[in-house]
């Protein structure tokens, strides 16, 4: 019997109706037709398992993301890192890894560092030179780091379903996240210097001040 609620999900998909919706309907139906269960306790059960402080964290952590986008704090810390690090070998693939980092404290999501880095910085690398593959490939790597330095949403997750302390689990994804991105580094110097990858013109102490004030400072 479970194998046609599995069809109906699938079939749902290849609908074209969202994966949310999917799950409901077919578990809708599961409710109806295999249970005696009164359908009040649906709404009952979602407001119930919604209805926690430590979730609260997770929209907000979205909303501060996409705030970010649009008021071009994305690009103000990518002209940080790059005044920080753009001069050496394969600077703006070292930039992507950088910004990733300091994005990952900021957003706590892979998903939204890779598609605010990824819109400005693979065109950007790309007209520096830098393969497609390569932009691609460093930029979907660099995101990843976003859900180990904290904040992190699915440190929030785990901790809420595990009942484990979301400080400790964020402590303990500090020094993780920085040793990710300093590895990555490493490997994106050594394809740069590899292939004759650009570096970007070096700039002095004030800029580096003036572009930290801009970045941090508001």
């Amino acid at each position: 019997m479970l194998f046609w609620f599995l069809g109906i999900f699938i079939l749902l998909l290849l609908m074209g109706i969202p994966i949310s919706f999917c799950l409901s309907i077919t578990m809708l139906l599961l409710v109806l037709t295999q249970t005696t269960l009164p359908l009040i306790l649906i709404p009952q059960q979602l407001i119930i398992g919604a209805d926690n402080f430590t979730l609260m964290a997770i929209p907000f952590f979205m909303l501060a993301a996409k705030f970010m986008s649009g008021g071009g704090i994305t690009k103000r810390i990518m002209d940080f890192v790059n005044s920080l690090i753009g001069w050496i070998t394969g600077g703006l693939a070292l930039v992507n890894v950088g910004a990733n980092m300091l994005m990952a404290g900021l957003s706590g999501s892979s998903v939204a560092d890779a598609a605010m880095m990824g819109s400005i910085l693979i065109p950007a690398m790309k007209e520096k030179g830098y393969s497609a593959d390569f932009s691609a490939a460093l930029t979907s790597c660099a995101s990843t780091i976003g859900i180990i330095i904290p904040p992190s949403i699915p440190m929030i997750l785990l901790g809420f379903i595990s009942n484990i302390s979301v400080v400790r689990l964020f402590l303990g994804g500090v020094f993780p996240g920085i040793l990710v991105g300093v590895f990555l580094m490493g490997v994106a110097y050594y394809y740069s210097r590899k292939n004759g990858y650009p570096k970007e013109n070096r700039v002095g102490l004030r800029e580096i001040g003036k572009r930290f004030v801009s970045t941090f400072g508001h």
